[in-house]
């Protein structure tokens, strides 16, 4: 589709909502946006479950600003700026012990976390309890702070969020560089003067805002999903740290969208937990298609180079049988090695491949105008080809070379470790080896070398 196409049909979607629900929209989007580029950074820090420690930390914050301001103030308990700051100041000083507790000798960093989140919410748990006991408990409806209830979201709400998002944004541009270091290796950081506890307490604060920010649309207790699921979901197709950020918000904005549309049809199905579910299916889309770690993909990948390989081992197959008839003497170029026809009979004999892969890497080595049949039945090099098979036995007798010298491996070992690590040598590694032997003047052997072949043209680069 067009972005016309895309644009009109936004429209027309937009136009099937009404206003309370593109209310809905904006804010569950703008939160899938902060969560997504601050998830980012917690999977790179290996710190995915504080997110999970902030959102059972809020509870008991949650609870008690409830009780603090019912008490001095009957009926103003579920002031909603009240709340919010104690949520927040639970989950930060859950955050800060999780810290403490993990400098304690013998506890990891999993078992820290587990603690801390586990009786977080055991005492919001418990304190929820005392508040259905006030004659205003069970008006306060503070469940729907667990589960989230992003209906209710209007206008001003939409705004809170929409400072949310820019703010997790313009500190994400402004500490970019630093919170990469960060990420990547606090060691290094340190060493280079970095001020870790500061960035590390920037990370923390963006996750307590976010996640206090996120009750009223997915829940405290679902806050981490939305957190985390666009940043693993992103991993899959990307390895650079800005893409990582990029499509991670944009993720979580689409699963937001999604979740919030769908909800909007079907009233009986709550905001937040769609939008996670939506997470968790382009989680699983990533999984199998991303253009990085995708199993899809992966899979492909090996089946190509799976191929590749196999091609190589044909081509020299096909040398190695021309040079025990001594058709092939000394180093011979790629006209004279053009010239000399095979029978496919005698190749198969000397491979231990199935005849189904044999006739299939043949097929394809035809395909691709490296080899040709001509009138008698025999099969030839084509030009290109025969470049392909010199270069090919030249790799692999190099790396011989360089292992029968240089490598503590029993000479019966040698062809086969060659074998399997000749296919990934580069052109610049191969050059140096060439050079090191040729000092040596031990490359009787060894086809001369030709100019580097383009795989994607057919033809020399």
């Amino acid at each position: 589709m067009t972005g016309l196409s895309w644009f009109v049909l936004a429209q027309r979607t937009a136009g099937l909502l009404d206003y309370s629900t593109r209310m809905v929209l904006a804010g569950t989007v703008l939160l899938g946006i902060a969560a997504g580029i601050v998830g980012a950074f917690l999977l790179l820090r290996k710190r995915s479950l504080v997110g999970d420690v902030a959102s059972h930390a809020a509870v008991p914050g949650l609870a008690a600003a409830f009780l603090i301001f019912e008490i001095n103030s009957p009926g103003s308990g579920r002031w909603l700026p009240g709340l919010l700051i104690g949520a927040a100041v639970s989950a930060a000083l859950a955050i800060w012990l999780t810290e403490r507790v993990k400098r304690i000798r013998y506890i990891k960093e999993d078992a820290a976390l587990a603690v801390v989140l586990s009786l977080s919410f055991g005492l919001g748990v418990c304190l929820l309890t005392i508040i259905q006991s006030f004659p205003s408990g069970n008006q306060a409806h503070l469940t729907d702070f667990l589960f989230g209830r992003a209906a209710a979201l209007v206008e001003g709400d939409v705004l809170t969020l929409t400072g949310v998002a820019a703010g997790v944004l313009v500190m994400t541009l402004a500490f970019f560089k630093e919170l990469a270091v960060l990420s990547f290796d606090e060691d290094f950081a340190a060493a280079q003067g970095w001020p870790v506890a500061k960035l590390e307490l920037l990370l923390t604060a963006l996750v307590v805002v976010v996640t206090v920010t996120a009750m009223q649309s997915v829940g405290l207790l679902l806050a981490v999903a939305l957190l985390i699921t666009p940043a693993v979901a992103a991993r899959f197709w990307t390895d650079r740290l800005p893409g990582l950020v990029a499509i991670s918000a944009g993720i979580g904005a689409l699963a937001s969208a999604a979740g919030t549309i769908v909800s909007a049809q079907i009233p009986r199905l709550g905001t937040g937990a769609l939008i996670v579910v939506f997470g968790l299916i382009f989680f699983i889309l990533s999984w199998f298609f991303g253009s990085k770690r995708g199993l899809v993909w992966a899979w492909w990948e090996r089946r190509r180079g799976n191929r590749e390989i196999h091609e190589a081992d044909l081509l020299r197959a096909v040398y190695e049988l021309l040079e025990a008839k001594n058709d092939v003497e000394g180093r011979p170029g790629p006209e004279r090695l053009a010239d000399l026809p095979w029978s496919r009979a005698a190749v198969a004999s000397s491979l231990t491949w199935p005849a189904r892969r044999f006739e299939r890497i043949l097929a394809t080595l035809l395909t691709r105008g490296w080899i040709w049949l001509d009138a008698d039945g025999h099969y030839r090099f084509t030009l290109h080809g025969a470049r392909r098979a010199i270069d090919t036995v030249r790799r692999h007798r190099l790396w011989e070379l360089y292992l029968l010298n240089y490598a503590a491996l029993p000479a019966g070992q040698i062809d086969r470790a060659a074998d399997i690590t000749e296919h990934g040598l580069t052109d610049a590694e191969m050059e140096r080896l060439e050079g090191l032997f040729a000092a040596r003047g031990d490359q009787s052997q060894v086809p001369a070398s030709f100019h580097k072949i383009d795989a994607r043209e057919g033809e020399p680069a």
